[in-house]
C-alpha cells in the first residue's frame, strides 16, 4: 500500500506564556495574523478565514493572561490566603481554557476539512512547581498549547480527512467544574497528598 505523506505546521507562542506579560500582543505567534500561511493559501483557505483561526487562539491567551493579572493581584493583597483562597478560582480558570481549547478545535475542524486540511490540538511538555519549601518539586505536564494543521501530499487524494477524535466525545463544562471542587475538597480536607491531588485533577482535566 502507499503511504500519503503529510505536511504540517503549528499556529502557536513561539516561547511559553511570561505571566508577567501586560497583553496579548506581546506574544510572538509562529505565523502572523494579517498573512495565510503558504499551506493553507494553496488549499484555497482565505485570509479572512484565517483571522478568525488566529483570533480564537488569541483569544484563549487573553484568557489566561487576564486570570494571571487577577491572581498577581491576589497575592499581594490577601497572600496568607493565596492557595486556599485562590485554588478554586484557578481550578475554575484552567477548566475553562480547557473546554475552549475543545470548543475551538471542533469549530475549526469544520471549517478545515472542506479544503482536506485536519485541524487538531497542538501540544508541549511544560515545567510546573508544585509544593513549597523542602516539599518543592518540578514535574512535566503535556499542555495545549495551540493548533496543528496536518495536510495530505498526495495530488490523488480528494476525500476529506476524517474528523478528530476529540469530537467523538463532548466534555461537559458543567461535570467537570463539579468534579474538580470534589478533588479540591479532598485535598482541603486532608484526605489526599498534593501529589494525589495533582494526579486526580490532570485525569479530570483530561476527560478520564
Amino acid at each position: 500500500n502507499k503511504k500519503i505523506k503529510m505536511s504540517s505546521f503549528e499556529l502557536k507562542p513561539q516561547t511559553a506564556i511570561n505571566p508577567f506579560s501586560k497583553n496579548i500582543d506581546e506574544l510572538l505567534f509562529t505565523y502572523p495574523r494579517n498573512r495565510v500561511p503558504p499551506q493553507l493559501e494553496a488549499r484555497g483557505v482565505s485570509h479572512s478565514t484565517w483571522m478568525k483561526t488566529y483570533d480564537g487562539v488569541a483569544s484563549i491567551y487573553e484568557m489566561s493572561l487576564e486570570a494571571s493579572k487577577q491572581m498577581k493581584l491576589h497575592v499581594f493583597i490577601f497572600l496568607p490566603c493565596f492557595l486556599p483562597c485562590m485554588m478554586p478560582k484557578m481550578m475554575k480558570v484552567s477548566s475553562d481554557v480547557h473546554c475552549a481549547w475543545l470548543e475551538l478545535v471542533k469549530s475549526q475542524t469544520e471549517i478545515y476539512q472542506k479544503h482536506g486540511i485536519n485541524v487538531t490540538l497542538a501540544k508541549e511538555y511544560r515545567s510546573r512547581t508544585t509544593g513549597t519549601g523542602s516539599d518543592r518539586r518540578f514535574r512535566m505536564d503535556l499542555e495545549t498549547v495551540g493548533l496543528r494543521f496536518e495536510m495530505s501530499n498526495d495530488p490523488v487524494q480528494t476525500q476529506f480527512p476524517q474528523i478528530p477524535t476529540v469530537q467523538a466525545r463532548p466534555v461537559a463544562k458543567d461535570d467537570i467544574l463539579t468534579r474538580l471542587e470534589k478533588v479540591n475538597g479532598l485535598y482541603k480536607d486532608g484526605a489526599i497528598s498534593y501529589e494525589e491531588y495533582t494526579q486526580l485533577k490532570s485525569r479530570v482535566m483530561a476527560g478520564e
